[in-house]
């Protein structure tokens, strides 16, 4: 499986990962191929998940300076997303209006954290921690961040 890199936007939801950074998707531990048309036409799926994406947003994205129909641009780019998810369930066809992206399971967004070695040595302002009687906490007395 690929490696995510700190700061990369990572997707998982059933047994997919995807990684909408560096664009790999990969289905259990298999990496599944994906063309540029269809990255678009996921990300933009996916960035609007549960939220219909009309027949015009997905022009203006995939298509933006053709004269082309989007119709059966659209199946075509959603049958090979569909194949690459393990088959349908994730992407519903609202006929004559566009798509909708559904994952039977939750989504779980994830922003690769940066190693601990990349953050800058700048110290914490100094913040009550609510609801407790504890002092607030500064990067200067030896706790780790």
């Amino acid at each position: 499986m690929p490696a995510s890199s700190p700061g990369d936007r990572v997707l998982r939801f059933g047994l997919c990962t995807a990684n909408l950074t560096e664009r790999w998707i990969t289905r259990g531990a298999v990496v599944q191929k994906l063309n540029p048309k269809d990255w678009l036409a996921l990300d933009l799926l996916l960035s609007k998940r549960g939220e219909l994406v009309s027949y015009e947003e997905f022009k203006e994205t995939l298509w933006p300076d053709v004269m082309v129909e989007v119709h059966p641009g659209m199946h075509t780019r959603v049958s090979a997303i569909n194949r690459a998810l393990g088959g349908s369930g994730y992407i519903e066809n609202v006929k004559d209006e566009g798509y909708i992206f559904r994952a039977s399971v939750p989504v779980d967004e994830i922003i690769v954290p940066f190693p601990s070695s990349a953050i800058l040595e700048t110290p914490l302002l100094q913040v009550p921690v609510p609801g407790s009687d504890l002092p607030a906490r500064h990067a200067d007395d030896g706790c780790k961040v």
